[in-house]
């Protein structure tokens, strides 16, 4: 096109820059690089980033190496890495065994992001969001867990806001825990700071046993934490055998191990028959000791708040203080509910000993299978308890009564149940 005149001229060129302007930002928003500008924080919220400072510059494969240098009680920084991650990339890294390290990311969730630890390992996250979502096919490999405490004594400390989920696509032996503390190993956690945690599919605890893998020994406290549970991909039409895994504890179809709880505030809930803390589906709840902080603890489709899978024994329940809320309702297609504490529908019994404390067990209502079952005793305290129906909102029904050095019975098969001891 010519410019005949000097004003025409102008405008032409006028024209012909704002066209080339348009066509470079047309160019500019269709590059990969501009895909990405936004990163969810462990809150959920959504925190825009410049489109040309989205992360550091550190490539991926470089994080194995400065881990494998590191010195006790170094930080390593994940947000000083190319962010996000680019696709297809997945980024395992072990670290070595007895070294304290400090994981801090600043707000950003990392996907494909892992971190096995070989043992005797201290860890401090920091601002830290973890997601392993493998049930893309031709994804290659899973690790076992996010996070995955090999053997040893372990100690997680908790600052900030942080968050670790992990789904896998099958049901491997041993994976699919968000944190991974299977028997034999021990692991601590601890801090100020809150943690979320999630195990997808796969059959893993949100803390604990993998698919099929009892917990080892897991000790809270201090933190603000909120664990769900996982379903076994089996449980998608294969089978029925090995279904939901629990919150704290053993994964789809395992025990739950050791578990103790001194301080802090958890919010766990169990899935597809598994309890919130205890175990798996068809696990045991093993041994469970409470002497502080808040439990709230829920379960479905048969298991118990605390203690047993749908089908497994109550294990050993110990409350020595703190106050304790255990819940257990009906639903999806369970044959039947299991108590809010003790052992899952169609288990065996267990014992239940409160020296300290408050429990609060609400049930279903259904006979031997209520708020605390039928079987369950208390160890010979003196308390208070207050114990009526759930479908009786007049109070008509409510037996109240305090008793020194006598157990407690369940003899009439309450859903509801209130006991302080002391």
């Amino acid at each position: 096109m010519k410019c005949k005149s000097l004003l025409m001229s102008f405008q032409c060129i006028t024209r012909q820059r704002k066209a080339i302007s348009m066509l470079l930002l047309l160019t500019l928003l269709s590059t990969p690089i501009l895909v990405s500008c936004e990163q969810s924080s462990p809150e959920g919220n959504v925190q825009a980033q410049s489109a040309f400072n989205i992360g550091g510059s550190k490539p991926w494969s470089t994080l194995q190496a400065e881990v494998d240098q590191a010195k006790d009680g170094d930080t390593i920084d994940l947000s000083s890495y190319v962010y996000p991650v680019p696709q297809g990339t997945s980024c395992n890294v072990t670290v070595p065994k007895g070294l304290s390290l400090k994981l801090q990311g600043r707000g950003w969730v990392f996907e494909k992001v892992s971190f096995f630890f070989e043992g005797d390992n201290t860890v401090v996250i920091e601002d830290l969001g973890l997601t392993y979502n493998f049930d893309e096919p031709g994804s290659g490999e899973p690790p076992p867990s996010a996070l995955y405490f090999q053997g040893g004594d372990n100690h997680l400390e908790l600052v900030g806001n942080n968050s670790v989920f992990m789904n896998s696509r099958e049901d491997m032996l041993g994976y699919g825990a968000a944190i991974g503390v299977p028997k034999g190993s021990s692991l601590l956690i601890d801090g100020d700071g809150s943690l979320k945690v999630n195990s997808g599919s796969g059959g893993g605890a949100g803390i604990g046993g993998g698919f099929n893998t009892a917990s080892g020994k897991i000790t809270i406290s201090g933190g603000d934490i909120t664990v769900f549970g996982g379903v076994a991909n089996a449980y998608k039409g294969l089978s029925e055998q090995q279904k939901g895994a629990a919150a704290i504890g053993g994964g789809s179809g395992a025990d739950g191990g050791e578990i103790i709880i001194t301080g802090g505030r958890i919010l766990a809930r169990g899935n597809g028959g598994a309890a919130g803390i205890g175990g798996g589906f068809g696990g045991t709840g093993g041994i469970i000791q409470i002497s502080g902080g808040y439990v709230e603890s829920h379960a479905d489709e048969g298991a118990a708040g605390i203690g047993g899978g749908l089908g497994g024994a109550g294990g050993i329940i110990r409350i020595d203080g703190g106050e304790v809320e255990a819940y257990s309702v009906v639903s999806g297609d369970s044959p039947g509910s299991g108590p809010a504490i003790g052992n899952g529908y169609g288990g065996t019994g267990g014992i239940l000993a409160m020296s300290g404390g408050i429990l609060i067990a609400i049930g279903s209502g259904l006979p031997c299978h209520t708020a605390i079952d039928c079987t369950i005793r208390s160890l010979p305290v003196q308390y208070h308890w207050r114990a009526d129906a759930l479908d009786d909102p007049d109070g008509q029904g409510i037996q109240e009564s305090s008793y020194p050095d006598q157990a407690f019975v369940n003899s009439s098969n309450y859903s509801f149940v209130r006991i302080e001891a002391y």
